[in-house]
């Protein structure tokens, strides 16, 4: 009889949790709901064969999104565009022999996304993801493939910063900005 009163307070104390969770907005990372807008949507790279586009379209596939091969027409796919993708190292600190002790990677990216029609619905958008590295002269390989690792791992937060941006973007905001780039145009 105890044990059934408290494996009922587990399942109602679980209950509340998820109840809770579920009522905050809470999503697992990487699950994503975007507007019925964006369901058909072309992505245009500088270079298409870029880790950073092959990510972004990956997500978009794994949403269920319909991405049309490069050059066939479609009518209705709206475009996320790269427009520019820039990485960086920088000395952060010097050690006591005036020798680079960490290095900064940045990775920047500028995107918009655009209507079927042409209007931009959002953007130019800035996307940043920095990481620190620390140099130690005694391990220079290990050092190159740790730089490797974490540029790649930054690729993947912004492709993920990415699309949580996309998400945040609602049938309602992608309307008003067409409806605002056409009242300016005429």
């Amino acid at each position: 009889m105890q044990y059934s009163l408290i494996n009922r307070i587990r399942v109602l104390a679980m209950c509340l949790v998820i109840t809770a969770l579920a009522g905050c907005g809470f999503h697992l990372r990487g699950h994503y709901e975007l507007a019925p807008e964006l369901q058909v949507m072309k992505v245009h790279a500088p270079d298409s064969y870029s880790t950073l586009a092959r990510n972004i379209k990956r997500r978009l596939i794994a949403l269920g999104v319909e991405l049309p091969e490069a050059g066939t027409e479609s009518t209705n796919a709206y475009s996320l565009s790269i427009l520019d993708e820039e990485s960086d190292r920088r000395t952060v600190s010097y050690n006591d022999q005036v020798e680079a002790a960490e290095y900064e990677l940045v990775s920047r990216i500028r995107f918009e996304v655009k209507s079927p029609q042409g209007s931009t619905v959002l953007g130019p958008v800035s996307v940043q993801t920095e990481r620190v590295i620390i140099h130690s002269r005694g391990r220079l390989l290990g050092e190159a493939d740790e730089e490797e690792l974490l540029r790649r791992e930054m690729q993947e937060e912004t492709a993920h910063r990415v699309l949580g941006i996309l998400r945040r973007l609602s049938s309602e905001d992608i309307r008003r900005a067409i409806a605002e780039q056409e009242a300016a145009a005429s």
